[in-house]
C-alpha cells in the first residue's frame, strides 16, 4: 500500500523473519530503523548510529514503551 509519504509493508505467515539489512548512515534511515525494532520480540542491533539529539529523542521514545536500548560505543 502506498501513502502520501510512506510505503506500507504488510508481513504474515508462519515463518520467522531474521537477517541482517545495510542501510545509509543518514539521521532519517537510523530513525527508520530504531522505530522497526518494535515489530520484531528478541533483540535488534544498529550499528554506526550517528550521536544526534534525534537520535537520542527516539531512543527515549522507545524506552518509554518499554524498549531497551544501549549505546556500547
Amino acid at each position: 500500500m502506498k501513502t502520501d509519504s510512506f510505503e506500507v509493508v504488510g508481513l504474515g505467515g508462519e515463518r520467522k523473519l531474521s537477517g541482517e539489512i545495510k542501510v545509509n548512515k543518514a539521521k532519517n534511515a537510523v530513525l527508520k530503523a530504531m522505530a522497526s525494532t518494535t515489530l520484531f520480540s528478541g533483540e535488534s542491533v544498529i550499528n554506526e548510529v550517528p550521536e544526534l539529539e534525534d537520535v537520542g529523542r527516539m531512543a527515549e521514545l522507545l524506552e518509554g514503551v518499554g524498549v531497551k536500548v544501549s549505546n556500547d560505543s
